[in-house]
């Protein structure tokens, strides 16, 4: 027959133990989630600066639009120079 005090210590040392793996199988899902978490960022991150580039004109696009906006320019001000020149 067992005697109480050892039984009470079988009773800790088990449950200490059982104890230990849960908070170390707790640890390794936090790893786990933070490690997915981590590579769902780096995706996200890189999938939005890709978008971003895409949005980001290139010289040929720029130097286009300058070359309207001049074409634009000028002849607003050809339009506006014979309107004056009508009623001078």
């Amino acid at each position: 027959m067992f005697e109480l005090g050892a039984a009470r210590s079988m009773i800790t040392t088990v449950e200490q133990r059982k104890l230990r793996e849960a908070q170390q199988t707790e640890r390794e899902l936090a790893e786990k989630v933070s490690q997915a978490t981590v590579e769902h960022l780096r995706h996200t991150f890189a999938k939005d600066m890709a978008v971003l580039s895409a949005r980001v004109p290139g010289q040929t696009q720029v130097a286009r639009e300058a070359a309207l906006d001049k074409k634009y320019l000028s002849e607003r001000q050809k339009s506006h120079g014979h309107i004056h020149s009508l009623f001078a």
